[in-house]
């Protein structure tokens, strides 16, 4: 494991945009280290998928993050389950559609 991983089993980390893409792989070497995961996507069937794969103690919700109400019901739940979050992966990326000019 790099060393920038050790220290890290089994505290807990969120990560958002974890469906996929970068946040997938963030979540998976996050996994490898140990750590308890809270992962959110809008994505809930590749979401739940993912948690399924990476077993443990993983907590897996389909999350809205421009939902601020949403957001804070998540992150409450997932310190009820997993413990206080000593990690924050933002990595969700939001695409918003506009003409060109």
């Amino acid at each position: 494991m790099a060393e920038e991983f050790q220290g890290l089993s089994g505290s807990v980390a969120l990560v958002t945009g974890a469906a996929q893409g970068i946040g997938e792989g963030v979540a998976r070497k996050l996994s490898a280290a140990g750590m308890r995961l809270a992962l959110a996507d809008v994505d809930g069937t590749r979401l739940k998928s993912l948690a399924a794969e990476l077993g443990g103690n993983v907590l897996a919700q389909p999350v809205d993050v421009t939902d601020g109400a949403a957001v804070e019901a998540f992150v409450a739940d997932a310190e009820a389950k997993l413990g206080p979050v000593d990690r924050l992966a933002h990595v969700v990326g939001i695409l918003v559609e506009a003409g060109f000019v």
